[in-house]
């Protein structure tokens, strides 16, 4: 029996490590001349709808990931704690009273970046790993 816990820690430590990997670091951007403070509960009204500017009055638009992918669930989980159906459910509630329309979806990281960097007072999110200088970090989403 001790010889198999031996041989089996190894193999659960390697699990955990590889586990731990899968959850993208994920980065809110904005332009690069941007100098708004963005927290976690101001960038969870922006997305839901409920804010539509930034303290400082200048509008925000926004960009998401296309439907299904798994950095848009992520990131919806962590920042609105609602799972991507809730999303899904919310906004067409927002799109069907007319008090909203559903953000600007995209494929990739470089398109979100291209799109964001086009002009001031647009975020978006990306893997950290995906961050350049065309684009400013504003907030760490963990």
């Amino acid at each position: 029996m001790r010889n198999y816990i031996i041989k089996c820690v190894p193999v659960m430590l390697l699990s955990l490590i590889f586990a731990a990997n899968v959850h993208a670091k994920i980065v809110l951007i904005g332009h690069t001349s941007n100098t708004e403070e963005v927290s976690m509960g101001v960038l969870k009204r922006i997305y839901l709808g409920k804010q539509i500017t930034f303290a400082s009055g200048t509008p925000v638009e926004i960009v998401d990931f296309s439907n299904g992918a798994t950095i848009r669930d992520e990131f919806y989980v962590k920042v609105t704690k609602k799972s991507p159906r809730q999303i899904q459910g919310y906004r067409a509630k927002l799109i069907f009273s007319g008090n909203g329309s559903a953000p600007l979806e995209l494929s990739n990281a470089d398109q979100i970046k291209a799109w964001v960097a086009e002009k001031p007072g647009r975020i978006g999110y990306i893997d950290s790993s995906d961050a350049d200088a065309s684009i400013k970090v504003l907030l760490n989403i963990d």
